[in-house]
Order: C-alpha cells, then structure tokens, then sequence
C-alpha cells in the first residue's frame, strides 16, 4: 500500500480509480490517480480491490480534501459506486463507458446462449449458433462476412435481436448533453424492456449492477 509521499491534497479535484491484474488467479492491484488538468499523478497502490482498500484512500485524503473533489471517474465495481456515494456525495461521478457496455454485451450473450437452448428444443432452424461475434462485435468492425451474417439474423423476431438493438440505443446516450433528459432516455429503455416483457440489455444491466438512471447519466461522459 502506498502512495506520493507528502503530496499537497489540496490540489486534488478530480480523481479515477483504477484496477490492474498482477498475479494469475485474477489478484488485482486498486490505483487512484489524480487526473485534473495541470496535476495528473497516481496517489495510492493497494493489493486487492474491496470496499475497504478504497476507504483507506478516502481517510488518507481526509473529509475537507473529500469536499474539494469535483470528479470521480471509475468503473461500476459496487464497492467504488457505494464509497463515492457515501465519502464524495457531491462530485459528479463518471461511469468507465468501457465497463458499462462491457456489462450489456455481457447480457446480450446470456439472452442469446439461452435462447440459442430454446431454438434447439423447439427444433427450430438454430439462427444464432454462429451468431456470436456479429451481435457482440460493433457493427463499424464487422468483417464482409459478420455484416451479411447479421443482416440476417436481425430478420428474425427474437429476443436477442431486441437485446441487441437495446444495446444499439444505448449508444445514443452519449449524444446527450443534458443529463436530465439523458435519465430520462435510460428509464425509457427500461420501460420499453418490462412492457415487452423481454429480458432486454438495459433490463438486465439494472438489475445486475443495481444501476440507477442517475448513475447511468453518469456514464455519458
């Protein structure tokens, strides 16, 4: 565990956390970087990534330095997500976009491995057997071959189609520039998912990571 030796906190107003593997059996190392224009330094080092290792953090760098924090940036790990609720409640905290979409193509292969199962029970045609990287892959990267194979899958009514085009919309969060009509496109996605009854992307991604519209704002940064 360490850090910068008699850094000057007072300069702190935005910080990002960080996890980095460093030993085989999935150890990881939690970085905290200050990361504000003019003064990008990593603060502290600790094995592990728990709640408490970040709490350490927060106490090195005390409640009236806490204050001064404007900027958070971290992935969705819950551990992050509840430490800065409860020791940075006023910094504006943005969600890694990485880890965020990480989450739906997560979803969106649960939904089509299971539905893949259902196809084959049924006897019917098995349409996403070899589906697997056109639906996870963006459509910008796509081979010639991954593009026709999708074009045809999307043809069909299925509910990993509608997962993935759930995924597609959530794309066009990042267009938004006011946050409050940008909560309001997350919770239009979820009602869309509950209403159709389908266990779309966004569905999903709530319920798994207990994300709130506010917290999804956050990942339009």
């Amino acid at each position: 565990m360490g850090g910068i030796a008699h850094h000057s906190w007072e300069n702190v107003t935005a910080i990002g956390t960080h996890e980095m593997a460093w030993k085989k059996g999935h150890k990881c190392l939690t970085l905290v970087y200050q990361i504000n224009e003019g003064g990008r330094h990593l603060l502290f080092v600790a094995q592990e990534r728990t709640r408490d290792v970040l709490v350490q953090f927060v106490r090195m760098l005390k409640a009236d330095n806490c204050q001064r924090v404007e900027y958070v940036a971290s992935d969705m790990c819950r551990n992050y997500l509840d430490v800065v609720q409860e020791f940075v409640p006023y910094a504006f905290h943005v969600l890694d976009r990485f880890h965020v979409m990480k989450k739906f193509n997560e979803a969106l292969d649960e939904i089509r491995r299971e539905e893949t199962r259902e196809l084959r029970a049924a006897g019917d045609a098995p349409v996403l057997r070899k589906a697997r990287w056109c639906l996870l892959k963006r459509p910008e990267n796509l081979t010639d071959r991954q593009t026709t194979s999708l074009r045809v899958t999307l043809k069909h009514k299925l509910k990993t189609v509608q997962a993935w085009l759930s995924r597609e919309d959530f794309q066009r969060f990042r267009e938004y520039s006011s946050s409050g009509w940008a909560g309001k496109f997350f919770r239009l996605l979820l009602r869309i998912g509950v209403k159709q009854r389908q266990p779309s992307a966004a569905l999903k991604l709530f319920r798994e990571s207990e994300l709130t519209a506010a917290e999804a704002v956050r990942a339009l940064i």
